[in-house]
């Protein structure tokens, strides 16, 4: 079974430690960082047209699908958190000058539908986790792994003892150690061990680190799973797909389709809430992507619909899916972009793409 390397807890966020974080803030440990949420968990978001300095630009309608993160009438800015006083004289917490507002879509804590909402202009306040020079962070098909500088995938090893690397001799040629650099020194989670041959290797909480001679490209997981003993060291998994769904390969990379690799796609709405495709367009070119059961939920984001027609409907982040019925094969993506707009390039059609 793949092992999961979870990222500690951060205690700081953006500079600003949680201790003098005010009180109608919190953080949620994402694997690979930290999310800013509220007090009850829901999780905040940021806006990129508040682009002018102490001023929220997300006002009347907007407001009510975006509610802005109020403080207490006593409330006072501290570092790295300051307030903005809103058109109707309510004052508004932003974190490093960005106004904070929850998503009324979310209903319950770990939701992030507002993600790369309305175009990708709302994103989720998200601080990633710190790593030593020459190692990052890399999307793959396991989720978000550790790398090194080159973007090649990093392993634990289940024969390794805790702060002792037993990979030697012929295991090493096939198992590169991540050296670590002779003036590094152990932080948080990171530390560094020394092996037999007396030179010195990166660890995380404990687990030495290794690149795979079997991945030739960055972002490769080749290596997860083999001799069951080698895992990826992955610190936030791909979000779990519900029954009857699966991951595909189209010419976008990983996209998401049902059990026969029929690629899925979600109906997102045009500027001004309008649709270029109407109730005619849908019935004549998508099929919806049918649920078994309502109040399924198998994680956040996921959720299952009544259509008019009785049918019940999967929906991710709120946005309907359906099938494309150009799509002849396994990985095609005809249907991607379809009802492109001449203004601004903007579909409200678009491939349903894994997400962390």
């Amino acid at each position: 079974m793949r092992s999961t390397v979870l990222a500690a807890l951060a205690v700081a966020i953006g500079g600003t430690t949680f201790a003098a974080a005010p009180a109608e803030l919190s953080v949620r440990d994402a694997g690979d960082g930290t999310v800013l949420t509220d007090a009850r968990g829901m999780t905040l978001y940021r806006f990129d047209m508040d682009k002018e300095p102490g001023k929220s630009a997300c006002v009347g309608d907007c407001a009510k699908a975006w509610p802005p993160l109020l403080a207490g009438p006593d409330a006072k800015p501290i570092q790295g958190w300051s307030l903005v006083v809103r058109d109707d004289g309510a004052r508004q917490w932003a974190h490093d000058g960005k106004p904070l507002y929850r998503y009324a879509l979310d209903s319950a804590p770990g939701d992030e539908n507002g993600n790369r909402a309305v175009f990708n202009l709302w994103h989720v306040d998200f601080q990633p986790m710190a790593t030593p020079p020459g190692i990052t962070v890399h999307e793959s098909l396991l989720g978000r792994v550790l790398a090194d500088a080159t973007g090649a995938t990093l392993y634990v090893f289940d024969g390794d003892k805790p702060g002792r690397s037993l990979c030697n001799a012929s295991c090493a040629d096939d198992w590169t150690p991540l050296t670590a650099p002779a003036i590094a020194n152990p932080l948080g989670d990171w530390s560094v061990v020394m092996r037999d041959d007396g030179t010195r290797q990166w660890a995380f909480k404990s687990r030495p680190l290794y690149v795979s001679a079997s991945d030739l490209k960055p972002g490769k997981t080749s290596g997860d799973g083999r001799d069951n003993a080698w895992h990826a060291a992955v610190l936030r998994p791909l979000a779990k797909l519900p029954a009857g769904m699966t991951f595909q390969t189209s010419d976008l990379g990983q996209v998401v389709a049902d059990n026969k690799g029929n690629t899925l796609y979600t109906l997102t709405e045009s500027p001004n809430r309008q649709t270029v495709c109407d109730d005619a367009c849908i019935s004549a070119n998508w099929r919806p992507m049918v649920a078994p059961a309502a109040g399924l939920r198998p994680g956040p984001g996921w959720s299952v619909v009544a259509r008019p027609d009785g049918l019940l409907q999967w929906t991710y982040k709120t946005k309907p899916i359906f099938l494309y019925v150009g799509d002849k094969k396994p990985g095609d993506i005809r249907g991607d972009r379809f009802g492109n707009m001449s203004s601004g390039g903007l579909a409200p059609w678009e491939v349903l793409q894994p997400e962390l």
